[in-house]
């Protein structure tokens, strides 16, 4: 339901006094800017390869095992493998 004007009222609730406002300038407003800002979020959500924060997905970090460097994970877990089957 749309209105023109605003909406004030008040209602008992639970032995507590409910009071209702409405102001459909304001409320239209929020809507406008609730909206944008889902769509924002979902522009964001269908880009391939990026995390929310902006991160490329796949990025690979420098794993360390007692010392050794590794440059890609692949390489750390290999090195894990053969030291625990030795």
């Amino acid at each position: 339901m749309q209105t023109s004007t605003g909406i004030v009222g008040e209602i008992a609730w639970n032995g507590l006094r409910l009071v209702v406002a409405h102001d459909p300038v304001i409320a239209l407003e929020q809507q406008v800017k609730r909206r944008a800002k889902m769509a924002e979020l979902e522009d964001l959500a269908n880009q391939p390869g990026q995390r929310a924060h902006g991160k490329p997905v796949g990025r690979l970090k420098v794993g360390r095992l007692y010392g050794k460097t590794f440059t890609t994970k692949r390489e750390g877990m290999d090195e894990v493998i053969d030291w625990l089957t030795f």
